[in-house]
C-alpha cells in the first residue's frame, strides 16, 4: 500500500500574535495488495489542510485547523475512506 512517490510540503506565515499555515501532501497510485499488482491499483491524490494559530497570551493559543479543504474524495486502502473536510478548533494551554 506503498506508494513510489509521495510529498508533503508545509508553508507559514506569521503576522503578529497570528500564524497562518498550508500544508499539502500528494500520493502517486499505489496497490492494495502485497504483489502490487495492477488489478487492485488505486489512485493517487492530493489532499491541502490550513492552520490558523492565533496568540491569545504567553501561555494560551486558540487553533483552527481545517482538513482537506477541497473535499477530494481518495482512498488510502479500498473500502476506507478518509473523513472528508472536517473543521477542528482548540484552545491550548503551554506551562
Amino acid at each position: 500500500r506503498r506508494a513510489k512517490r509521495h510529498v508533503s510540503l508545509f508553508a507559514a506565515h506569521q503576522r503578529g500574535d497570528i500564524r497562518y499555515q498550508t500544508e499539502w501532501q500528494a500520493s502517486s497510485r499505489r496497490f492494495d495488495d502485497v504483489a502490487n499488482s495492477t488489478s487492485k491499483a488505486m489512485g493517487g491524490y492530493g489532499v491541502m489542510n490550513w492552520i490558523v494559530d492565533y496568540r491569545l497570551d504567553k501561555q494560551w493559543r486558540l487553533v483552527g485547523r481545517l482538513n482537506n479543504v477541497f473535499n477530494k474524495h481518495y482512498e488510502e486502502a479500498k473500502g476506507y475512506t478518509p473523513p472528508e473536510r472536517n473543521l477542528f478548533i482548540s484552545l491550548q494551554y503551554q506551562l
